[in-house]
């Protein structure tokens, strides 16, 4: 009944709080995602802040692997927080859905920069760039990394162990000893 007068009522507030009522029930009680999924769009369009519904979207678009539509929802909740550590988490999550879901690792390479925007120390952000660098045979950007991570490691032989991984690089993959 309320699904279909939901969009002839005019108080915004009351149709977003219908939208969420209807996407929950129909996620929770009924496993109709996909309608329930229509609903929770609905309500945030109308509340683009709500953590409810964005959560609740998160889920059906997981449950229904619409990882384009996750790694949008994702990519506004980082714009809508100042948390760095929050911002990371969330990118770190859009990165993985592309390595891993989607299989799409230039992307994937994309957020894993976005994380080192946001802080360019970050090991987890390099490691993940510097094994799909490395994955790829992408030298020169694999370089750049292992570069990175030589000026970052905190004792020295960790740094021998860097140069050490620059070193066999030039000679095995570019041929060209230094």
């Amino acid at each position: 009944v309320y699904a279909g007068q939901v969009h002839h009522i005019s108080d915004p507030e009351c149709a977003t709080g219908i939208h969420i009522r209807l996407g929950d029930i129909l996620a929770q009680r009924l496993d109709d995602s996909n309608r329930a999924r229509e609903h929770y769009e609905a309500a945030l369009e109308a509340d683009e802040r709500n953590a409810h519904v964005q959560d609740a979207l998160e889920a059906v678009y997981i449950k229904t692997e619409q990882w384009e539509s996750l790694v949008s929802l994702l990519l506004r909740k980082v714009e809508q927080t100042d948390e760095l550590d929050t911002q990371k988490a969330l990118v770190f999550r859009v990165a993985s859905i592309f390595e891993d879901m989607v299989e799409d690792p230039e992307h994937a390479i994309e957020a894993f920069r976005m994380v080192l925007e946001f802080d360019g120390e970050d090991h987890q952000a390099l490691d993940a760039l510097d094994r799909l660098f490395m994955g790829l045979g992408r030298w020169p950007e694999y370089l750049e990394v292992l570069q990175q991570k030589a000026e970052l490691a905190e004792d020295l032989d960790a740094r021998k162990d860097v140069y050490f991984a620059i070193g066999q690089t030039y000679e095995r993959e570019l041929e060209d000893p230094i």
